[in-house]
C-alpha cells in the first residue's frame, strides 16, 4: 500500500505542531520506558539506571526518527507508529523494554530480537473479558511473545498464558505494593469508604451489551445510583459516617453534584477526599472500617491489604457477561460473603452486616482464604525490584 500523503498531511502536520521536540538522535540507555504514562509507576524503581521514554500519545516526537519514518512511508511503507517506534528502539539499544501497559497490543507487536533485548509489561488495572486484549488473540496464528508479564495474581497470569508466551509472575499491584506501611491508628471510626467509579458523561458509549447494543454512562451506573441510596440508609440506621474517595481532582465533571443529588433528601453524615497526591487513594482506604467498591482495581487493592472490603459488582448482569463479574478470570459464584454480582438489596444488607460484626481475627482467616485468587501484596515491591536487580546486573547480550 504506498503512503497517501494528502490523506495523512493534516494528522502529520498536527503531530509536528502539538508535540515538544527532541532534535538529537535517542541517546543509548539501558532501559526503554514504553509510554510516559509507565514512568511514575516505575520511577522508584529505576533510579540507577539510564533510561529513555518513548511518548506513543504524540506528546513528545524524536525529530531525526520523525523524518526517517516519513521517508520509509515514502517509500511504500504503511504503519507509521510500527516503522517510528522500531527506529527508535534501534537508537537507544536498551536491554530491557518496560511498560505499565498490560493492555497495549502495539506493545505485544513491537518487532524487537527476543535473544538480545527483554520485554516486561506490569499490570496497570483490573482486566474484564471485554477487554481488547482478550477478544484480539482468539484471531491470531502465532502467540505474541512477552519475556516476563508481572500481573495482579495466579488467574490472569493464566489467562494471559493463553495467548503470549513467556513467564508471568504474580506481583499484585505495583502502586498499591509502593505504599508499603500505612498505619492503623489513622483509622475514623464507625467509617465507611465508597470507591467513586464515577464517569464524565460525554455522550459516548462505555460498553456493549452481548447483543451488541450500545451502553452509555446511564445505563451502567443505573444500580451504582441503586447502591448509593442502599448505602446512605444502612449508614443512617448505623451511624456510620460515608466518605466518599473522589476519581476526579477538577470540579468541572459534576462528579460532587451527582452525589449531593443522591443523598440530599439522606439523613446521614457524608464526606468527600479529595486526592492530592498519586498515592493518596491508598491513604484513605486506610481511614475507613469498611471500603464498599462496585468495579474497582482500587476496591481490590484494598482488599489485598486486608480490609473489610464489600464488592457489589453487577455490570455483567447487565451487559450480558460473567467477565464483569467479581474475580473474574476466576469464576466465582454470584455471591458470597463479601461479594455479589447481582443488583440485589438482601444481598447488600447481608455483605454490610456481615462486615460490620466479624471480628479482626475471623475477617483475617478469610482474607487469607481468598487473597491469591484476588491480589497479592508485597510491600516494597520486593519481587520487582528482585527481578530488575537481576536482569539489569547480566551482562548485556551481543
Amino acid at each position: 500500500m504506498k503512503f497517501n500523503i494528502k490523506r495523512n498531511f493534516f494528522n502529520i502536520v498536527y503531530i509536528i505542531i502539538k508535540s515538544n521536540k527532541e532534535w538529537l538522535p535517542p541517546k543509548k540507555s539501558e532501559i526503554l520506558i514504553y509510554d510516559f504514562n509507565s514512568l511514575k509507576a516505575l520511577s522508584p524503581h529505576l533510579k540507577n539506571n539510564s533510561n529513555y521514554i518513548l511518548h506513543i500519545r504524540g506528546e513528545v516526537i524524536n525529530i531525526p526518527c520523525f523524518f526517517f519514518t516519513l521517508f520509509k512511508a515514502c517509500l511504500g511503507f504503511s504503519n507509521l507508529r510500527e516503522i517510528y517506534t522500531n527506529k527508535i528502539i534501534k537508537s537507544v539499544q536498551p536491554r530491557l523494554i518496560i511498560t505499565y501497559m498490560d493492555n497495549s497490543v502495539p506493545f505485544y507487536k513491537l518487532s524487537v530480537d527476543n535473544n538480545k533485548i527483554l520485554k516486561v509489561f506490569i499490570q496497570n488495572g483490573w482486566r474484564g473479558a471485554h477487554e481488547e486484549i482478550f477478544t484480539l488473540y482468539k484471531n491470531i496464528s502465532k502467540k505474541f511473545f512477552i519475556n516476563y508479564m508481572l500481573v495482579y495474581n495466579k488467574n490472569i497470569a493464566s489467562k494471559y498464558k493463553e495467548f503470549i508466551d513467556g513467564k508471568a509472575i504474580v506481583i499484585g499491584s505495583i502502586n498499591n505494593n509502593h505504599i508499603d506501611s500505612l498505619t492503623q491508628k489513622n483509622i475514623l471510626k464507625d467509617s465507611i469508604l465508597y470507591i467513586s467509579s464515577y464517569r464524565k458523561n460525554e455522550g459516548n458509549p462505555l460498553q456493549t451489551s452481548k447483543t451488541g447494543k450500545p451502553l452509555y454512562w446511564e445505563d451502567l451506573f443505573q444500580y451504582d445510583i441503586k447502591l448509593l441510596k442502599w448505602l446512605s440508609e444502612w449508614c443512617s440506621d448505623k451511624s456510620k459516617t460515608l466518605l466518599i474517595s473522589l476519581r476526579y481532582k477538577d470540579e468541572k465533571y459534576g462528579e460532587k453534584n451527582f452525589y449531593n443529588n443522591i443523598f440530599k433528601k439522606s439523613e446521614f453524615t457524608w464526606k468527600f477526599l479529595h486526592k492530592n497526591d498519586y498515592y493518596d487513594s491508598y491513604r484513605f482506604i486506610q481511614k475507613a472500617e469498611i471500603v464498599v467498591s462496585t468495579p474497582s482495581t482500587l476496591g481490590y487493592e484494598a482488599f489485598s491489604r486486608g480490609k473489610k472490603t464489600a464488592f457489589f459488582i453487577c455490570r455483567g448482569q447487565l451487559i450480558g457477561s460473567e467477565g464483569l463479574d467479581f474475580g473474574w478470570p476466576k469464576l466465582f459464584p454470584d455471591k458470597g460473603p463479601f461479594w455479589s454480582n447481582k443488583p440485589d438489596k438482601s444481598d447488600f444488607l447481608n455483605i454490610m452486616n456481615f462486615l460490620n460484626a466479624i471480628s479482626d481475627k475471623n475477617w483475617n482467616k478469610l482474607y487469607q482464604k481468598y487473597q491469591n485468587d484476588i491480589m497479592k501484596f508485597d510491600p516494597g515491591n520486593s519481587v520487582i525490584k528482585e527481578l530488575l536487580d537481576k536482569l539489569l546486573s547480566k551482562p548485556k547480550i551481543p
